[in-house]
């Protein structure tokens, strides 16, 4: 430890490979910066963060220079003060007097610190230069013209995208950011370079002129898109989403998203089921008319009464567990034979067949990865981000193998095969690649193939299994003990089909004997060949308990509203369970104790943002 003096006041070193302008961050000393980003390399080449020091006679960049014993360092000297403004006035020599008309207005950086380091008057009375405008796909919107040569596009699409196309063409005045073969950019964490611009030279097609910034409000959310349940803000004016951004959690997604999530907000508006409807066949042919809740309830109450009949229930996606639990209840309690079906359950129900047994944030401890049947990329492309980030940095000393279908991952690995058979001898150690796997750490991400072989492989300290989920509620399936049972339906019998959220197509010989139930947020071919549509609330309309892949649970809140007419999935079971949801408060007291026991006793690690324990009267507060 040594310590350097910083406008003349003296401060501590801990660590001595941090930078000047990383030294000053710590003791909350700002220094401007346009190029500089603490998830990319270092570029120095706007120069917006020079600084004096005391023993150099020219002034340095604080992004790039390393800390000395006993060095001073002036960040608000005159001297500073005048190159900031010198600088901010040649990067607007060419940049484009279009504030009114940006989407970056309001929160552009350019605009900020011309404000506070920037002259009051320009002194460029020359024609502007122009840029063409170039086709990077439809989510990300160019205007060259704004461009000031950061170059934090390129290095994102180089080293954490893993899709170098862009590049910096040209010399001097013909300075221009583009690509070197024409193509549309198919990254799935794309969208992050429009909040890495710092000004409006890439902004977001879809949100393009629908609002200001200071027109929203911003609410804190997870993603349930996928099974890593990354942190998000949501921005809305009035009832309507209008952007999607990342929030920043270092345990979990850092500060990128997927483009899933980030443009997903237009299906909280299109194609929604808006009332309970009823088929009703007529010699003119189907038709769905309007109905109220209480017929609809009646009807399937009705059903219920029967004692002759087969229930079968499709288990979709999107939902919570809170929802799930009550099904479960339903199931358990108050419906004769019952039969459950959804596309993620396993059996036996082990917690490490499908969680997590390693942190996200111990992924930098282990040096070789074994990927069996799994595509990182496409199905949690925000995970695969940190496996990029250290190849990148550790380069031949990172093995990576991979044994499935062949896929295109944004870093180099080992196509070992596509027979399950290749991962069967890796696991008993009779492949060549087990050579590779000695006297280091491994970490294993797969689905569901190698579940009967856990015992055996995690036994040894080197080696973590982790059993990746595609979605949050295959986890919730898993963890609230549902089971598959195999329906043996009879001719005679009177056979109900309920369909909660299962957007996948479902082949069912439709007869007069068949009575289906759709209860979902969006219209498709399942609603179509519905008997009842029971219209709920989709995600980000009501508040809601989400695992992810590590165990957490977080919170999803209730952000805007959705169509008067529907209900939230607890209100529409609570009402098939004949317990009042509105009014009868003791019962409804009663099944979130026993939804707070059932999820206290799995064994989870604990979220940021809600603390669950099996007597925890903060999560209690929650609900």
């Amino acid at each position: 430890m040594f310590s350097i003096k910083i406008n003349n006041t003296s401060y501590p070193v801990a660590n001595s490979e941090l930078t000047v302008l990383q030294q000053c961050e710590q003791h909350s000393i700002y220094i401007p910066r346009f190029c500089y980003h603490d998830r990319l390399s270092i570029a120095g080449n706007c120069r917006m963060c020079l600084v004096e020091l005391e023993t150099s006679v020219k002034p340095v960049i604080a992004c790039s220079s390393s800390l000395v014993a006993n060095m001073s360092i002036f960040t608000n000297s005159k001297t500073v003060k005048k190159i900031r403004e010198n600088i901010l006035e040649f990067l607007l020599i060419n940049h484009p007097l279009d504030c009114p008309i940006c989407d970056q207005g309001g929160e552009c950086d350019l605009q900020d610190q011309s404000m506070v380091f920037g002259s009051d008057r320009g002194r460029f009375i020359e024609n502007k230069r122009s840029v063409e405008d170039k086709n990077f796909g439809p989510y990300i919107k160019t205007i060259m013209t704004r461009c000031i040569h950061c170059t934090r596009c390129i290095r994102f699409f180089d080293e954490v995208a893993g899709f170098p196309v862009i590049g910096t063409m040209g010399r001097g005045r013909e300075t221009e950011i583009s690509m070197y073969h024409h193509q549309i950019i198919s990254s799935e964490i794309s969208g992050n370079v429009i909040d890495l611009c710092p000004v409006g030279a890439l902004t977001s097609k879809p949100y393009a002129f629908t609002s200001r910034p200071w027109e929203l409000t911003s609410f804190e959310t997870i993603d349930i898109l996928d099974s890593l349940g990354s942190n998000i803000r949501v921005d809305v004016k009035g009832n309507a989403v209008m952007r999607i951004l990342p929030k920043l959690n270092e345990n979990i997604n850092e500060e990128w998203i997927s483009d899933k999530i980030r443009f997903s907000y237009d299906s909280l508006r299109k194609e929604r089921l808006t009332f309970p409807l009823l088929k009703v066949i007529t010699n003119s042919g189907i038709l769905f008319n309007y109905t109220s809740w209480e017929i609809v309830f009646f009807k399937i109450k009705h059903l219920l009464s029967f004692h002759n009949y087969n229930f079968f229930i499709y288990g979709g996606e999107s939902n919570d567990l809170f929802s799930l639990f009550l099904l479960r209840y339903w199931i358990d309690s108050c419906i004769n034979f019952v039969s459950f079906y959804s596309d993620s359950l396993l059996a036996p129900n082990i917690q490490s067949n499908y969680l997590f047994n390693t942190s996200i944030t111990e992924f930098s401890k282990f040096n070789s990865f074994f990927f069996n049947n799994v595509n990182l990329k496409k199905e949690v492309s925000v995970l695969n981000i940190r496996i990029r980030r250290l190849k990148w940095k550790r380069k031949d000393n990172m093995h990576i193998s991979y044994v499935g279908p062949h896929v295109i991952f944004n870093y180099p690995y080992k196509h070992l095969g596509i027979s399950q058979l290749v991962a069967l001898s890796i696991i008993r150690g009779k492949h060549f690649i087990c050579n590779t796997y000695l006297d280091s750490k491994l970490c294993v991400v797969q689905k569901n193939n190698l579940c009967s072989f856990l015992p055996s492989l995690s036994s040894n300290h080197c080696i973590k299994v982790n059993t990746l989920k595609k979605n949050t509620h295959e986890l919730h399936y898993n963890s609230l003990g549902f089971k598959i049972q195999s329906p043996q339906f009879r001719m005679n019998t009177f056979n109900v089909y309920y369909l909660l959220n299962y957007e996948k197509l479902v082949h069912l010989d439709i007869t007069e004997m068949n009575y289906i139930i759709y209860h979902g947020t969006h219209g498709s071919w399942n609603s179509m060949i519905s008997n009842v549509i029971l219209p709920c609330t989709a995600y980000m309309e009501y508040r809601g308990w989400f695992m992810n892949l590590e165990g957490r649970i977080q919170v999803s809140d209730h952000i805007v509203y959705g169509p008067n007419t529907c209900k939230p999935s607890i209100d529409i079971l609570f009402s098939l369970i004949e317990l009042p949801y509105h009014q009868n408060k003791l019962n409804i007291m009663y099944f979130k104790q026993l939804f707070i026991s059932s999820i206290g006793s799995i064994h989870v690690n604990l979220s940021s943002n809600i603390n669950v324990s099996r007597y925890s009267y903060n999560f209690y507060r929650y609900l």
